[in-house]
């Protein structure tokens, strides 16, 4: 299968080509920026990663809003946690979602 063409970074000026987004120096430094940045760095701790696997787990891999059975999953967040750790751990605020079912409920604001 032919891949896709690549295309300049999605930062303003940047002639780098990239498959998608920014190039790497770039992807970097917008991370830096994001209001969030303390809270994301959640997502790549163990108590996170153990959580998530259970949730997949739980779920057999299923998307529970289409149905979809695949393995790679988004695991939701319910009700958003706004940097509460009581509630970003909460196994019953957890769901397992596609990553179109996960853009469209990111994207209604849900």
């Amino acid at each position: 299968m032919p891949l896709a063409p690549k295309r300049y970074c999605a930062y303003p000026g940047c002639s780098v080509l990239v498959e998608q987004g920014r190039c790497a120096p770039h992807a970097v430094a917008r991370a830096h920026t994001r209001p969030n940045r303390d809270v994301r760095k959640w997502y790549y701790q163990l108590p996170w990663l153990q959580l998530r696997r259970q949730v997949l787990a739980d779920a057999c891999f299923t998307c529970a809003a289409c149905g979809t059975i695949q393995a790679d999953l988004a695991v939701d967040h319910i009700v958003k946690h706004e940097g509460d750790p009581e509630v970003f751990l909460n196994r019953a605020n957890l769901q397992a979602l596609c990553f179109q079912c996960h853009s469209k409920k990111t994207a209604s604001g849900a």
